[in-house]
């Protein structure tokens, strides 16, 4: 009998060992992986803080009002160019307003730039439609008025 007690207690020591090795394993993994996770967390941090900075300024560059405000580098550099005088940059632009009616194009020009692109857009459309309209109106009138004569 105490033989037979003897071997169930050292089975019994045997089976805790192993599951001793295997919740050691396990907490060195554990471990490992908040190590990883730790570090992943730094580094995700970081790179936020770093956009954060950016994006703070970037946000001195904005202009809600439809004007360009551009960030230049190398200033000294430039000021020999003839496009730059007084820490501000001349740009030239050429804008290619093809099929744009020439009696609509000031009232496109004077839309608001603040407003958001399909907004104006929309606002286009409709006086280009309007001056259509109008001149259609005043050719079918014209007609009307060479055939009475």
């Amino acid at each position: 009998m105490i033989m037979r007690s003897v071997t169930t207690i050292n089975e019994k020591m045997k089976r805790l060992g192993d599951r001793l090795i295997v919740q050691k394993n396990t907490l060195q993994c554990l471990n490992q992986e908040c190590l990883l996770l730790k570090m992943s967390r730094e580094q995700t941090n970081a790179c936020i803080k770093k956009m954060k900075s950016d994006q703070d300024e970037y946000l001195h560059y904005i202009s809600y009002d439809g004007t360009l405000i551009w960030k230049i580098t190398n200033v000294d550099q430039k000021f020999e160019n003839c496009y730059v005088r007084d820490d501000t940059m001349f740009i030239k632009i050429m804008l290619d307003f093809g099929e744009t009616l020439r009696e609509v194009l000031p009232y496109i020009l004077s839309v608001n730039r603040g407003l958001p692109t399909h907004i104006q857009e929309a606002i286009r459309c409709m006086k280009i439609e309007k001056y259509k309209q109008a001149r259609e109106a005043l050719i079918a009138e014209i007609i009307r008025n060479d055939q009475e004569i």
